[in-house]
């Protein structure tokens, strides 16, 4: 395995390896077969670390599917809804509307008069948009982005920016995020969420760091994964309740995380 991965990320399934699981009772260390038992301790340690890894990425491989559909819908959702709101086609996508509300708008009237005209954001989020929207347009080597482009390519944080505070400063009701997207529109794009914005965004942050970590091949050893799928569901099922049962009869993860024992042991892998 060391010629295969690096060492730092090897030392994190080597800890794991010796610290006692409560899920398995023991180290994972103890759950080599018989034979392997007795063997170096080194030895021993490579191969329980070995399989850890793979286990892992088992894990992984049943979370992102699922992942990878609420993502969809959530990012779909959200569209539909601010496409609808300032009547933009979706050819064209709301993206073309969004405009710096600090700097585009001279005085408050005017900001009240724009915010159903324009998707007006602070200097802070208009930044990271233009930041993220200018890389979609060098991958894709043009000026010109479609709608469709824009919501298949630009990142999950863009959207999940959308619930943030925006500003309450004096004069700036036009840029408060509550009152100028949350309430006349983007509530209604979780049909089945009765809570306040703010909840909502930290259960997509909280969703988006787990989708990161295993997009970025990140482990995920110490994490409740039981509590990260019901927290995936729950926002599926804000969108859709179809979609939230779809996941919860049709994912694997369960299964995966009961074959810890079974990789270790030597009957999956290595």
């Amino acid at each position: 395995m060391d010629l295969l991965v690096s060492e730092p990320r090897m030392d994190t399934y080597r800890e794991a390896a010796v610290r006692a699981c409560p899920s398995l009772g023991k180290a994972p260390i103890e759950l080599l077969s018989e034979s392997e038992g007795e063997l170096e301790f080194h030895r021993k340690l490579e191969i329980a670390a070995a399989r850890l890894y793979f286990w892992d990425s088992f894990v992984s491989g049943a979370l992102w599917p699922w992942i990878s559909f609420v993502e969809v819908i959530v990012r779909n959702s959200i569209n539909d809804h601010l496409c609808a709101y300032f009547d933009v086609s979706p050819v064209d996508g709301w993206h073309t509307l969004v405009r710096d509300g600090e700097n585009f708008v001279k005085n408050s009237k005017e900001g009240d008069f724009l915010k159903t005209r324009y998707l007006l954001l602070t200097s802070r989020d208009y930044e990271a948009f233009k930041t993220k929207l200018n890389e979609v347009k060098r991958r894709k080597r043009t000026d010109s982005i479609t709608g469709d482009i824009f919501v298949g390519k630009v990142s999950l944080g863009i959207w999940i920016s959308l619930l943030n505070e925006g500003s309450s400063a004096p004069g700036k009701g036009f840029l408060n995020y509550e009152q100028t997207l949350w309430q006349p529109c983007l509530k209604e794009a979780f049909p089945n969420f009765n809570g306040r914005r703010a909840q909502l965004r930290d259960k997509l942050n909280r969703f988006a760091r787990l989708r990161n970590r295993i997009a970025h091949h990140e482990h995920l050893l110490g994490k409740n994964i039981a509590n990260e799928l019901d927290n995936l569901i729950e926002i599926a099922g804000y969108v859709d309740s179809d979609a939230a049962q779809l996941i919860s009869e049709k994912n694997m993860v369960e299964v995966a995380l009961s074959k810890k024992s079974e990789f270790l042991h030597g009957g999956t892998v290595l």
